[in-house]
């Protein structure tokens, strides 16, 4: 919980300026740390509920691949120097996990997927348990996107007894954190970097049994109009508290396109599983395995034909 002395609240009408500015691009003039500083003082007084996740949970990531991944850490988070530019919860030069939960469609959405595409889908089980705090969330910006889902339940704070002021603030932080960003114009994911550096600031942690540190952030899937929910985990928390459950060697086979009555589109995507890998104790990638994921339909996705690309 963030909740800064009182004295230092701004007043309501003050606070909607500074809010209504910053979304409009006045973020553009501060500098970086100029920027963390006013997030943070806009923040005063703002209360949240920052969900636990327990051992055992399944996280997924996706990174396209032309051949079979030979190692563990060419599917986990990508190297520092290959952040070259600002990602929606990262600077150029910091790393960062991106993830998602118990699904891995979104993974591919975010990936900007195109078919006859391979992609090395990674599956991750939490070692211990893990806190997250969350951005993105609102029931105004699900309806906006036509997103047929309910707040999940670290969001769903009553709306008895929650403030004006609390209000104000989640309703602004959903709509800066989940606009869609040309790939062109990666300036404008410094605000959504700076609620990162917020969100994951210092933990005020009573319960001795959990963790005192934040591991992530927890977002509705802007690529995949907010239906899923996904992870962007710090690299120190994966190596700490994740542990390689398997790999899906996939192709995407097709899409097709769906137009809803209320105007909304929903894109399902057809996908071959190719083949599985688990890793070995010194990290190199054994392929050939078979699934132990399985789907809810009840098919084990080992039994397609495998189709053997070359190895790295």
């Amino acid at each position: 919980m963030h909740e800064e002395n009182r004295s230092s609240l701004l007043p309501i009408d003050e606070l909607q300026r500074e809010l209504t500015d910053l979304e409009n691009g006045s973020f553009a003039s501060l500098t970086d740390s100029e920027l963390r500083d006013k997030v943070r003082a806009i923040h005063t007084g703002f209360v949240f509920q920052a969900p636990t996740f327990p051992t055992g949970t399944l996280i997924y990531r996706a990174v396209r691949v032309s051949q079979r991944p030979a190692r563990k850490s060419r599917v986990g988070y990508p190297p520092v120097q290959l952040a070259k530019t600002n990602g929606r919860l990262n600077r150029p030069g910091e790393g960062m996990f991106y993830g998602s939960m118990s699904q891995f469609a979104s993974c591919l959405y975010e990936c900007s997927f195109k078919v006859g595409e391979f992609f090395a889908i990674s599956a991750w089980l939490t070692t211990q348990i893990m806190t997250f705090n969350h951005l993105g969330y609102s029931t105004k910006v699900l309806e906006a996107s036509k997103s047929n889902r309910n707040l999940p339940f670290f969001a769903q704070m009553k709306e008895q007894g929650q403030s004006d002021r609390v209000r104000l603030i989640r309703e602004w932080q959903a709509r800066v954190f989940t606009q869609r960003v040309p790939p062109d114009q990666d300036h404008l994911y410094r605000l959504p970097i700076a609620l990162k550096d917020f969100a994951l600031g210092k933990m005020v942690q009573v319960d001795p049994k959990l963790p005192d540190v934040f591991s992530g952030v927890i977002y509705p899937s802007i690529a995949m109009w907010l239906l899923a929910d996904n992870v962007a985990i710090l690299p120190t928390e994966v190596d700490a508290k994740l542990a390689l459950f398997e790999v899906i060697l996939l192709v995407v086979d097709g899409t097709q396109e769906i137009h809803r009555e209320d105007g909304s589109n929903v894109t399902q995507v057809a996908m071959k599983m190719y083949d599985y890998a688990r890793a070995d104790t010194s990290g190199n990638l054994i392929w050939g395995q078979r699934s132990q994921v399985v789907y809810p339909d009840g098919t084990d996705a080992s039994r397609f034909t495998p189709h053997v690309l070359a190895p790295e």
